[in-house]
């Protein structure tokens, strides 16, 4: 048998589901974080290493499975455009950080 040079740890996703399908995860709850925080999608991309095709996909993809709007978009102009998390997405995001949070310390007081 092969010695394990590290210590082993315990690790986890987390996922909110709806039925069978998976909603969203930690690549979504990021870019919900990221609109919410900078109000670019553009800007939220960029900080997760994303293009802003892939960041769009990610959101139509979430809007169709939750099939309401996740963000409220503002076209750009003079000024810039702009984007902002709809009370659905928020809630989304309170109950998925929320759930990871109690999930990581659940496993640490465990792992002890």
């Amino acid at each position: 048998m092969r010695k394990v040079r590290q210590q082993l740890r315990p690790s986890f996703k987390v996922w909110l589901t709806a039925g069978d399908e998976d909603v969203v995860g930690k690549g979504g709850a990021s870019l919900l974080r990221g609109i919410q925080k900078y109000g670019s999608i553009s800007r939220a991309a960029k900080e997760l290493g994303w293009s802003y095709s892939f960041a769009w996909l990610q959101l139509r993809d979430l809007e169709k499975k939750l099939g309401a709007p996740v963000v409220l978009r503002k076209r750009g102009g003079e000024v810039g455009g702009g984007a902002e998390l709809t009370e659905l997405a928020k809630a989304l995001l309170w109950k998925y950080e929320a759930l990871e949070k109690r999930v990581e310390r659940t496993i640490k007081r465990r792992a002890r």
